[in-house]
């Protein structure tokens, strides 16, 4: 096989366009800047816009970007029927992995994309692309391409990008720059690689890469005339939550690159790696053809149908040249081979295989009064459990949910609810109860096969509940601590900070004034955020 690199999905894209020179250190002497280009053509016939990136150097390993597109103008669709893809929404753990275009002896990596879920939010997509081995791009390539069809009455003349036309920020297309650049695989804007110790990077006083954009009218890659597409496989692979690991190229036998992949995977208490597993994006997140769950007790038979063979990925792959793959997992038992870390501990009792739920982080949600108010719990749900005094991993529920009860100060009727979880070792969900709740309980259940989820069995500590007492003054203190950290920032106090929330917190009489400056000084000393403790502690000198 021949040797194959396994580089994370880097970024890159139109950055710091229109700086002087000086605005960048020299690179080292004898060394050439790359030249990357990101190159939007509107494909002619109106109907679909290509994305890709250009790199000219005389020795190219791999390229990578990080771009943000207005998702009110460009939607990602397919390469045969031109459908649109269904973008993930949130994070880059909740990308969609769509497939693109990558030129002879290089492999374009599967495309990610996820949308703000803000009114208006942008949309990112990663595009990145390498060669198994060093390959001389003195010649400007194409090397990856990924094709949107225009939203509604959008024209292909209404496309921004920097640098080739003014238009009033943001462009359709430009860098994706901050957090969304920083949270990508590589956590950089730019990045080009020519060899283990060659690269060249925005942002970066050493080597640092500048790159354009292009505007272009003309054939597209998959219209006649336009290329077309060969190369490696490009592979996407996540974890078992749906997390993203990574985006390879690699050979039919991916053996190595599979292996490779594997030591990115995060430790999952009570578990150990399995198989790949093939699947594709559904409605619903990730799925099997055949409903294979990708965390079982024993290990997966060597034949089953949704596994893949890491020796020849070429049988499985998409449309001949893409695939997704996750990671599957067997419990650490004794009868799987193992003799410490035992998933529950080794123990049989139902108690011993239940989630841990944290305590709540409290806040309160805008105005309350004698008689109203509402009251935010947030908490985690952990897989894990605790014997002897240590964390150990539980049995992974296949469909986790939590149950609230929220019982009301009057009447006889609960009001019963049900948030979903997503399926990680570590999940985060919101309890908002008012002053018309006496008391509010929740726990964790699986929704596997359970058609009547408000009476299924407990998989935490059945008993867990907060009375009003507890969640009205914790809330209280709480959003006093939001409230004093958001003036630390430069913030002003809402007017919702009046003599009953004092009150509420368990101060009543408290002088207002005095109150706001002990927080806002207690704040200053930390530099953080107080806990309600803090807060408490605060206000008893007031």
């Amino acid at each position: 096989m021949r040797r194959n690199r396994i580089l994370a999905a880097l970024t890159a894209a139109m950055l710091l366009l229109g700086l002087p020179p000086s605005a960048f250190a020299a690179p080292r002497e004898g060394e050439a800047v790359p030249q990357v280009t990101v190159q939007g053509t509107r494909v002619t016939g109106g109907k679909y816009f290509e994305l890709g990136l250009r790199v000219k150097t005389e020795a190219f390993q791999s390229v990578g970007a990080v771009l943000s597109y207005d998702p009110d103008q460009l939607v990602p669709v397919d390469w045969t029927a031109g459908a649109a893809a269904a973008v993930g929404k949130g994070s880059w753990d909740n990308s969609t992995a769509m497939l693109t275009r990558g030129a002879d002896g290089l492999a374009g990596k599967p495309a990610l994309a996820y949308r703000d879920e803000t009114a208006g939010g942008r949309a990112y997509l990663y595009l990145g692309a390498d060669s198994l081995v060093r390959t001389d791009l003195s010649a400007e390539t194409q090397v990856v391409t990924v094709r949107f069809a225009y939203v509604g009455e959008t024209k292909q003349e209404d496309i921004t990008v920097p640098g080739t036309q003014d238009a009033s920020a943001p462009y359709t297309v430009e860098l994706a720059e901050g957090e969304a650049a920083r949270a990508s695989i590589p956590g950089a804007s730019a990045v080009l690689t020519q060899d283990a110790d060659t690269v060249w990077q925005t942002e970066d006083e050493n080597r640092p890469l500048e790159v354009a954009f292009r505007l272009t009218d003309g054939e597209g890659i998959a219209t006649p005339g336009g290329g077309g597409m060969t190369g490696a496989y490009a592979v996407t692979l996540f974890d078992w939550d749906g997390t993203v690991v990574d985006a390879i190229c690699a050979d039919a036998d991916a053996s190595e690159a599979l292996q490779t992949a594997q030591g990115k995977l995060t430790g999952k208490p009570g578990y150990a790696f399995d198989r790949w597993l093939v699947v594709t994006q559904g409605a619903d997140g990730l799925q099997t053809a055949y409903g294979t769950f990708s965390s079982n007790d024993a290990p997966l038979a060597a034949d089953c149908p949704d596994a893949v063979d890491p020796a020849n990925i070429a049988a499985r792959a998409a449309n001949g040249y893409s695939l997704l793959l996750q990671a599957a997992y067997k419990a650490k038992t004794a009868e799987n081979g193992f003799d410490s870390d035992l998933v529950n501990a080794g123990l049989d009792s139902n108690a011993a295989r239940y989630y841990t739920i944290s305590e709540p982080v409290y806040t309160r949600y805008g105005a309350a009064d004698s008689g109203t108010g509402q009251y935010s719990l947030t908490m985690h749900a952990y897989r894990r459990n605790r014997a002897d005094g240590a964390d150990y991993g539980v049995t992974r529920l296949k469909r986790p949910a939590v149950v609230v009860v929220m019982r009301p100060v009057e009447g006889t009727q609960n009001i019963v609810s049900l948030i979903e979880l997503k399926n990680a070792d570590d999940a985060v969900f919101e309890v908002v109860p008012t002053k018309a709740i006496a008391s509010v309980s929740y726990k964790v259940v699986d929704l596997d096969g359970v058609t009547n989820w408000p009476g299924a069995a407990a998989k935490s500590d059945p008993d867990l509940q907060k009375d009003k007492a507890t969640f009205v003054k914790q809330g209280s203190l709480g959003y006093l601590a939001d409230q004093a950290y958001a003036v630390w920032k430069g913030g002003e106090w809402e007017t919702y900070v009046d003599a009953q929330l004092l009150a509420d917190a368990g101060f009543a009489g408290k002088n207002l004034d005095g109150a706001k400056a002990a927080l806002a000084a207690k704040t200053g000393e930390t530099g953080r955020k107080l806990t309600n403790a803090e807060v408490t502690a605060a206000l008893q000198g007031v």
